[in-house]
């Protein structure tokens, strides 16, 4: 995973940027009804390997989740939501982009990927006496990871799309 700590992204509006390039989302419940726990909120995990990555985020004030029973063991929580203007969320199936919108992204439950490019930025709140930062996704590149047999499917689609009849 590579991992950029900035104070802004041009065109984002949003301070406290993190760009996150190659990383491992676990946990992902992109319909925001996978887990009982839910509660309609859609969010994911992304895997913190590195120990640098880890104490870059920690000083700068994000909250890494460690648990030592699980595998990974340290993980950072992204939110997201559609209600105002929503993340741009992108899916790559053998090189071919899909724009996903509230109305299909409960279809990425069913979904592997290998890997993830994404955007975040983070809202420091102030709430009941307790402070902290919540992660929210401002965008979002999805690298669906393709078996042999969907591979086939989508090479058949791209020769028959040569066929003249």
């Amino acid at each position: 995973m590579k991992l950029e700590i900035l104070d802004s992204v041009k065109g984002s509006g949003d301070n406290l940027v993190l760009k996150v390039d190659d990383a491992h989302i676990v946990y992902a419940d992109f319909s925001g009804a996978r887990y009982p726990f839910s509660d309609g909120k859609r969010r994911f995990f992304i895997s913190i390997d590195d120990e640098d990555d880890i104490t870059a985020l920690k000083n700068a004030g994000y909250n890494i989740n460690h648990k030592e029973d699980r595998t990974p063991s340290d993980t950072l929580k992204v939110n997201f939501s559609f209600k105002g203007r929503g993340p741009n969320i992108y899916l790559v199936t053998n090189g071919v982009y899909t724009k996903i919108t509230e109305d299909n992204v409960a279809d990425l439950d069913n979904l592997r990927f290998t890997h993830a490019d994404m955007d975040l930025h983070g809202w420091d709140y102030e709430f009941a006496g307790k402070s902290g930062r919540t992660v929210y996704l401002n965008n979002l590149r999805l690298y669906q990871d393709v078996d042999r047999f969907a591979e086939e499917y989508y090479s058949q689609q791209a020769s028959d799309e040569d066929c003249p009849f």
